[in-house]
């Protein structure tokens, strides 16, 4: 995998963290995002039935703080996310970081309760004591709209990959539901309100997830520094993920991980399976 090629896939579906600085523009000169990628290499990957999960290992770390995630936030609630003041919208809600460390959010990750789950439209970096600020999500539960909780709480799972693929690139709830609503007709799933956590609750999802995850799940582990994924499925290019430093890659993989297989699970013609070493 080339360096540029590596650099275009990243802008689509990176995780983000160099968006945060005043002044780093596409094309700028000194782009850190790119001196960094410049610094990534990319490792033999580890492949079961098409899926091939490639680390990626950093030559040297981004300096970047250590964050909370999405899910340690909202568990130790010094992250709240509601629904509007005054009148709930599909797709707004209300987030409030009373606490004194940034929090990264992926694109793509479930919370649940409120009137329906949701999942933010974009990657995110809260700062600390943020103030109550409006942000953009989408709907990953169509068939509901009914108070469950005051506060959404962490739904422990990210959307899809197709779905996190189809938000940041359609950019239109539709386009969410249609890709929620496809993955789970392909995996026999029943989801009553359409709920796209409901197909990780799965016991048939589960068990076929089980063997994929055993065999992939200490990808983080294999090298040094590894920063990020590369996971191709029968020789194509599904996903890339890259991150600041090896230990919010570590804590987001699992969650990432089931993302890409319940994507390719039921899947038929895996294709040529490329080169794992």
């Amino acid at each position: 995998m080339k360096r540029w090629s590596l650099v275009a896939l990243a802008l689509v579906v990176a995780g983000g963290l160099a968006w945060t600085h005043p002044g780093w523009a596409l094309g700028a000169p000194d782009w850190p995002l790119e001196q960094y990628l410049d610094k990534v290499g990319v490792q033999p990957g580890k492949e079961y039935k098409g899926l091939t999960i490639y680390p990626l290992v950093a030559r040297q770390g981004f300096p970047v703080n250590r964050y909370l995630t999405l899910d340690q936030a909202l568990d130790s609630k010094v992250l709240k996310v509601t629904e509007l003041e005054g009148g709930a919208e599909v797709n707004t809600l209300l987030l409030e970081n009373v606490g004194d460390r940034y929090v990264f959010v992926l694109a793509g990750e479930v919370m649940k309760g409120a009137k329906q789950d949701r999942t933010f439209q974009n990657d995110l970096l809260v700062p600390p004591k943020s103030g109550k600020m409006r942000v953009s999500a989408f709907c990953t539960e169509h068939g509901r709209w009914a108070q469950r909780t005051t506060h959404f709480e962490a739904g422990g799972v990210a959307v899809p990959n197709s779905v996190r693929k189809a938000a940041k690139l359609g950019k239109e709830q539709g386009r969410v539901w249609d890709s929620i609503a496809r993955n789970q007709e392909k995996l026999a799933v029943s989801a009553p309100t359409g709920a796209a956590k409901e197909v990780y609750e799965s016991r048939a999802v589960q068990t076929d997830m089980k063997p994929y995850m055993d065999k992939l799940v200490d990808i983080p582990k294999l090298s040094w520094h590894t920063v990020g994924v590369a996971a191709t499925f029968g020789g194509k290019l599904v996903a890339l993920d890259v991150f600041g430093n090896e230990d919010l890659f570590g804590r987001l993989y699992p969650k990432l991980l089931r993302s890409y297989v319940v994507d390719v699970m039921g899947t038929p013609g895996k294709g040529p399976r490329p080169p794992t070493t």
